[in-house]
């Protein structure tokens, strides 16, 4: 099997789309090359395809990046080596524009990274960004010691190298609070570099918004303490994307859980927008 979770559209028209792809029972981080038209893009990696074996059993690209050098950031999560608890770190792949890995990036093209060094604990990266100094972001949520996810980042330096100077030794992990999950599942940058996250709390289950300033402090001018919980509809709220408007307005979109009449509780779209602050 076979499945893409992100798209890039460059601007000759060519089409990337990144994923994981089945290879007898491991799961691998690919990547496809399209031309404007649809066909493969035979020129690009194999045949307008690639798939890299990051050495463990399950990889999963979720989060393409564009750099403006023409190279390609696929960030996700992959199982850690190894390890008896199947658990899993964030991880980064770096393919020339080509298709080819980038093997000044990393270990060869590769990143790996645990959060917290633990052998029994998830981390999954499934989105990021890239600054405009060239340092990677990546962001998803993380295990704790506590059994409960926080929200995750992740800050790399342009060769992949982890940039000690961003939150603690590269990494930042935040917890609203010790008593519910929260979980990081889309980011994007403001015009001054901050980081802006949106995802969602369990339980119950409301969007979250967090604002970082781009060295990964929570801005404490957004809403409480850099941080803004909110439900949406009745009981469910699950965020997933979110995008800033050129007047610097927030907008963050996902799925909620609604009653309807005759037809019972049932999952809909749904969308906030947040000002600035």
């Amino acid at each position: 099997e076979d499945r893409a979770y992100s798209l890039i559209v460059k601007e000759n028209g060519e089409l990337l789309a990144g994923g994981a792809s089945e290879t007898g029972y491991r799961r691998d981080y690919s990547l496809a090359s399209f031309l404007p038209e649809g066909k493969l893009n035979s020129v690009f990696g194999k045949q307008g395809l690639m798939t890299i074996d990051l050495g463990n059993e399950y990889d999963y690209s979720k989060k393409l990046l564009l750099q403006s050098d023409g190279k390609i950031v696929a960030i996700g999560y992959t199982q850690e080596l190894n390890n008896a608890a199947d658990t899993y770190d964030f991880s980064a792949v770096r393919y020339l524009e080509d298709g080819n890995i980038d093997k000044s990036f990393g270990n060869a093209g590769k990143v790996v990274i645990d959060i917290d060094g633990s052998a029994t604990r998830h981390d999954y990266a499934v989105s990021g960004a890239i600054q405009k100094s060239g340092k990677i972001i990546l962001v998803g949520y993380s295990y704790n010691s506590a059994s409960k996810y926080n929200v995750a980042l992740v800050r790399l330096n342009a060769d992949g190298s982890l940039d000690t100077s961003f939150g603690n030794a590269g990494k930042v992990v935040t917890a609203p609070d010790a008593t519910n999950n929260f979980y990081g599942m889309a980011a994007v940058l403001d015009e001054n570099d901050n980081i802006i996250v949106a995802g969602y709390k369990y339980s119950p289950y409301d969007f979250i918004v967090l604002k970082y300033n781009k060295d990964g402090v929570l801005d404490p001018s957004f809403a409480s303490g850099g941080i803004l919980i909110t439900p949406v509809g009745a009981s469910h709220d699950f965020a997933t994307a979110l995008a800033i408007q050129p007047d610097g307005n927030i907008v963050v979109t996902g799925y909620s859980y609604f009653y309807v009449t005759g037809v019972g509780y049932t999952y809909n779209f749904s969308a906030i927008r947040c000002k600035p602050n």
